[in-house]
């Protein structure tokens, strides 16, 4: 069996790339993190080195004009053909928060031809929101064999000025019909009073395209790799002292099911 090999992009304000690259590491994956001008140097054949092209969250080209729009733009514009066949051959491309906002606003997702069909717009709260919530999973959805197998329900944190989806006309539909919803906020307080309406629309949280093998997702799976990054572990770990259960903070967090998912799915299936 070969080894998955891992592009993480980062520089022009993109943050997240380290906590992406480990995350992928600990499930088993060969990383390399890129400067995306060097990238954007190319021709888009240095794809053909990886199976999985990570987009990570922060706030890329200090998300002037929109969140995602100057990366997504950049990156279609320079290496769209080598992005295209990297998509069309089954690959992964997994986009965290600005990451998610650049593939939709590129048209990978809900899309998959490039074309953009619906983006991911201002909170409607008008403010950034930082926070942990809770997230349900569509077992159905064409990304819930590669990312979310086995994932029914999972606490993230969400750390986003620009989070609602929107779709052009009968795109919402569609994108229900073909199971492309992979993950819906349940946290009604945070769905229905802080920036996530109207509903049923603004209750998406991870989407992807109808092959399933490109992932956006607005909260942050890399931010939860270790129990200990929960902000419930100080009652869990008491829990499990009163009940005389080892105590370990670095044990996997939640989100590290979705890295190592993708990363048994690409040793299967790509390599």
């Amino acid at each position: 069996m070969g080894l998955t090999n891992a592009l993480v992009i980062n520089g022009a304000g993109i943050n997240c790339e380290y906590e992406t690259a480990y995350a992928l590491r600990n499930a088993g994956a060969n990383v390399d993190i890129v400067h995306v001008n060097e990238i954007l140097e190319g021709d888009g054949r240095q794809l053909e080195d990886y199976q999985i092209l990570a987009l990570s969250g922060g706030f890329s080209y200090g998300d002037e004009i929109a969140a995602g729009k100057i990366l997504g733009d950049n990156l279609e514009s320079k290496i769209g053909e080598g992005l295209r066949q990297f998509v069309d051959g089954g690959y992964l491309v997994m986009g965290i928060c600005n990451g998610a906002q650049a593939i939709v606003k590129m048209g990978y997702a809900p899309g998959n031809d490039g074309v953009q069909i619906a983006t991911i717009a201002a909170n409607d709260s008008g403010g950034f929101v930082d926070r942990w919530i809770e997230l349900e999973f569509d077992d159905k959805s064409s990304a819930s064999k590669i990312y979310t197998n086995g994932i029914e329900k999972m606490h993230l944190p969400i750390r986003h000025g620009e989070g609602r989806f929107v779709f052009d006309d009968g795109v919402y539909d569609e994108v229900v019909r073909n199971h492309q919803v992979v993950a819906r906020y349940v946290d009604e307080v945070v769905r229905d009073n802080i920036h996530y309406s109207p509903k049923p629309k603004g209750d998406i949280a991870g989407i992807c395209n109808k092959k399933g093998n490109v992932f956006s997702i607005m909260p942050h799976p890399e931010g939860y790799q270790f129990l200990g990054q929960s902000p419930g572990w100080p009652m869990e770990r008491e829990m499990l002292r009163r009940a005389g259960k080892p105590i370990d903070a670095k044990a996997p967090g939640a989100g590290q099911k979705v890295f190592d998912n993708m990363v048994r799915y690409s040793l299967e299936q790509l390599v």
